[in-house]
Parts: structure tokens; sequence; C-alpha cells
């Protein structure tokens, strides 16, 4: 019996390497910082950009899999939402 389910737009091969490499980064993000109280401005430092490396090694994913058109928009969007997110420190420094 085959099941139809309605195409999103999602490969699933894509879905899956994403969900596995993100669970996999933030087990070992939760693992490295286990035991840590404070963490210091060198481990934010490199946390941050090892995240922005794996989000750059998933444009190159999607430009290799999906042509360039699908990359620009993905890293459109992650660009839009990197922005985003230092705008939520304004308030913090206010």
């Amino acid at each position: 019996m085959e099941i139809n389910m309605p195409d999103l737009g999602f490969h699933t091969e894509g879905l899956l390497i994403m969900m596995a490499v993100l669970g996999l980064s933030v087990w070992a993000d939760l693992r490295i910082h286990k035991n840590k109280a404070e963490i210091s401005f060198r481990d934010a430092l490199l946390g941050t950009l090892f995240w922005i490396a794996l989000a750059i090694g998933f444009f190159f994913y999607i430009e290799w899999r999906h042509g360039p058109d699908y990359a620009s928009l993905y890293m459109a969007g992650y660009a839009l939402e990197k922005s985003l997110s230092v705008g939520n420190y304004s308030p913090l420094s206010a």
C-alpha cells in the first residue's frame, strides 16, 4: 500500500541531514557547557563561530543539491534572522 503525501517542497534527505546535524550540535553544545557556571567570552565567541560555520556549511549543501537560487534564498533568510537576533540586544544595553 502506497501512502500519498503532499509535496511540501522539501527533500527528505535535506530534512534528515539538517535534523541530524542540528541534534548532534545541540547535544555537543550542552555536553561541552555541562559543568561550567559561567561561559567565558572566548567560549561564547567560539560557539558563535561554530554555529555560523554550520549555517554556511548548510548553505553550500543547498547550493550543491538545489542550485544557487535556493541557496541565495536560504542565505538571505539566514542574514535576516541574524540581523533580527542582534536587534534583540538593544533593549538590554539601555
